[in-house]
């Protein structure tokens, strides 16, 4: 029997666990409206966590910082973020008076309002070849915002209300439509980011495909075609983090995910991450985290 590898092995948070951590029931499984009327009285999902979805966040008060694919992004009112299916997060804190207008998606539902591979990558926004955050304007996230609200609204409509899954759906393409043309109108393209801002968010993403198969400084510059030295000198000049500082820190996110799954051994979460053995793992752990990976396991949960 063929072994299992790290992303079968990876649980992904779906819609119904997203909202179950924030102590709500989920109502479609493709489609999601979660528009916060008061402040949270918990951290939601405490843990690293990897997204099966899309997400289209606004903040309407308060500050959120988050770490997604390990780069840390701090959110304030009107600002607009996407987050991409597969992606590696991490929420690191929220403020007393957050609110967040949030609209998670899954890639079959944009195969049902039309929008297939081709369509998609056209929509800049939902593609995965710059990070999605933006500060907007007052009047754009508005619209942004009356676009949720009209969406939530026709969503609640009784399953036998006439025309429901067209009018839904329409309400979706039309606010995918208004934030893809908010970021073009504040020309957030390719073109915007430096080489050196791009050659990062690549490596970023490479990470996130061939680790843990791949731990090598050597494999990851060979991709990117340029230096071990250049790609150090870059993420230095990034995150003040080397290139193997960052790769580690990857590892341990990894590690993270899969000691929360309960069901796993220490033994086969070192197999799965690629160690030789449980031995040389629990030292890379403790090395960077302080704890043993059996320490990590009891103290989180």
């Amino acid at each position: 029997m063929a072994k299992a590898t790290f992303k079968e092995n990876m649980k992904n948070l779906t819609l119904g666990d997203i909202l179950t951590s924030f102590g709500q029931e989920l109502t479609d499984e493709n489609l999601n409206i979660n528009l916060q009327k008061s402040s949270l009285a918990y951290f939601p999902v405490e843990h690293p966590f990897r997204l099966d979805h899309f997400t289209i966040m606004v903040v309407d008060q308060g500050e959120c910082k988050i770490k997604l694919n390990l780069v840390e992004y701090t959110l304030v009112k009107d600002d607009l973020m996407i987050v991409l299916p597969n992606t590696l997060g991490q929420f690191i804190y929220l403020s007393d008076n957050l609110l967040l207008n949030v609209v998670s998606f899954t890639a079959k539902i944009l195969m049902t309002v039309g929008m297939d591979h081709q369509h998609i990558d056209s929509f800049n926004f939902l593609s995965a070849q710059y990070p999605g955050n933006l500060s907007i304007s007052k009047k754009e996230s508005a619209s942004i915002k009356d676009l949720m609200r009209l969406l939530e609204q026709k969503n609640r409509l009784m399953e036998d209300y006439p025309f429901r899954e067209e009018i839904v759906l329409n309400c979706f393409r039309l606010l995918l439509y208004e934030v893809s043309a908010i970021f073009k109108t504040n020309s957030l393209t390719v073109n915007h980011y430096s080489r050196r801002e791009m050659i990062f968010h690549e490596f970023t993403k490479l990470l996130v495909q061939y680790l843990p198969e791949n731990k090598t400084l050597q494999f990851y510059a060979d991709h990117l075609a340029i230096t071990p030295n250049y790609l150090t000198k870059l993420t230095k000049t990034s995150t003040g983090k080397s290139a193997g500082v960052i790769i580690d820190e990857m590892l341990i996110l990894q590690s993270k995910l899969l000691l929360h799954q309960m069901t796993l051994s220490i033994a086969e979460v070192s197999s799965l991450l690629f160690f030789t053995d449980q031995f040389i793992f629990s030292r890379f752990f403790r090395k960077l985290t302080g704890l043993s990976p059996s320490a990590y396991r009891k103290h989180r949960m």
